[in-house]
């Protein structure tokens, strides 16, 4: 079970990590969307961050992943501020989870499919 304390350990390094740069909706937009790769929610808990050595994204935006609307940063807040908590949470909550995802723009798609066998390569092992 997850602690509080440990809760707000990883919301606080899911702030930080490099994924997350907050100029990253603007340019997300303006990126072609052959050249986005979108990342689950509850895969980015589990691996914490990128692979190394690959590409890095141009930005990144919190997205509804059946919608492929940007999620307010009300909503964003709650996802950040719960995922850590999954086991005690409630059904909205859990569908917020569910939903999430971390769209990363990337300058190519050359970039985006080398990212994507890496991102892709992490999740098999886990």
């Amino acid at each position: 079970m997850t602690t509080r304390s440990s809760a707000a350990r990883t919301a606080g390094s899911l702030k930080s990590c490099s994924l997350l740069q907050p100029s990253a909706a603007a340019i997300a937009r303006e990126v072609p969307e052959p050249a986005a790769f979108v990342i689950r929610a509850l895969d980015l808990i589990q691996i914490g961050a990128g692979p190394k050595g690959l590409p890095q994204p141009l930005g990144a935006e919190w997205i509804n992943r059946g919608t492929g609307k940007p999620l307010r940063a009300t909503t964003i807040a709650m996802l950040l501020r719960t995922l850590p908590l999954r086991a005690e949470l409630s059904p909205s909550a859990l569908r917020l989870h569910d939903v999430a995802g971390l769209r990363l723009a990337f300058a190519s798609t050359e970039d985006r499919h080398q990212f994507a066998r890496g991102w892709l390569g992490l999740i098999a092992r886990r």
